[in-house]
């Protein structure tokens, strides 16, 4: 991965994906994931807030935004990502 991972377009992934998966992403690299219904109702927690920014999806000016993580700091940890259906998806990212 190039020295600026911010300047790298994000990682696209489904949630049905994400399930026990483990993703791996760099320092200020992104990824974001596609959801197809209500942008605005899914969110994630991530186990270590230091390492990985959760990002919830909204609607904003009639425009859709997927919910999605950023890397902020090296280091592996486990995210769960929610719906308001109450569906749970777990996985793991792992920053380098």
């Amino acid at each position: 991965m190039p020295e600026d991972a911010a300047s790298c377009p994000p990682l696209l992934y489904h949630p049905e994906e994400l399930e026990g998966a483990t993703i791996d992403l760099a320092v200020g690299s992104s990824m974001v994931i596609a959801v197809e219904h209500d942008p605005g109702g899914w969110w994630a927690h991530v186990g270590d807030q230091q390492m990985l920014e959760s990002v919830r999806g909204e609607w904003r000016d009639g425009v859709a935004f997927n919910p999605g993580l950023v890397a902020l700091a090296p280091g592996r940890t486990k995210v769960t990502l929610h719906d308001r259906a109450g569906r749970l998806t777990c996985f793991t990212v792992v920053v380098r």
